[in-house]
């Protein structure tokens, strides 16, 4: 993997040369080598070096931001910013080591996701990661849960179901029964997005019972 990431700089290099010249016009496709280069280079660990020589220097061009504003490729730019996040997910922390490139990389993810018309999913990333930066674990799960719901709006099932277990876990931990029942009633809705109807009817029934303990209706449990 380091060897690919060096070989897509010395491609990458051939491609920059040409634009030292002014009649040079750069598009997409000449872009690749360098989007292979952080690909690799994030495969295998080199994280800091993937962010800083090549994202920010030579993708970017620093303060230029010439993916975005010259070229608009929002959702190119989104899918590079992943390679930074554990298993491409921007609610978790960019495994970069210094803290300007975390927030930078997490402020960056969310204006992409904004501008591709994913504001709700950016505002709840942005919801979550602050909430576990000032230890607000209430607010943690409830951003999972609007997460969880997001992610089956858009039929991603495995994701939405990761995520509420996620929310789950949280709200077992600290004694959050209304999140519970809420984690239950989505992982229901996720079974039986899923034909797992006998798990689901389980769900909805530890949803119900919540209910009656604590007097309350939450999203489809009814007391």
């Amino acid at each position: 993997m380091r060897r690919l990431y060096q070989y897509f700089g010395e491609i990458a290099e051939q491609t920059l040369n040409k634009l030292r010249t002014p009649e040079f016009q750069i598009y997409l496709e000449e872009m690749q080598p360098l989007f292979e280069q952080v690909y690799h280079g994030c495969k295998t660990r080199m994280y800091q070096e993937a962010y800083w020589d090549v994202y920010v220097q030579k993708i970017q061009r620093r303060k230029e931001y010439f993916l975005i504003h010259k070229l608009g490729a929002w959702d190119t730019d989104l899918a590079i910013i992943q390679n930074f996040f554990p298993d491409g997910d921007v609610q978790k922390e960019p495994l970069v080591s210094k803290i300007e490139a975390k927030s930078f990389l997490i402020a960056e993810a969310g204006l992409s996701m904004k501008n591709l018309g994913r504001l709700k999913e950016a505002n709840t990333a942005f919801a979550i990661e602050g909430a576990r930066k000032t230890g607000r674990q209430d607010i943690e799960a409830e951003s999972l849960i609007e997460l969880a719901r997001i992610r089956i709006e858009q039929g991603k099932y495995p994701e939405a179901e990761s995520v509420i277990n996620q929310a789950l876990r949280i709200c077992q931990r600290c004694g959050y029964r209304l999140y519970e029942a809420n984690c239950y009633n989505v992982l229901s809705q996720i079974y039986l997005k899923t034909t797992r109807s006998k798990e689901a009817k389980g769900y909805q029934t530890k949803a119900h019972v919540i209910a009656q303990e604590t007097g309350y209706s939450f999203m489809g449990v009814k007391r």
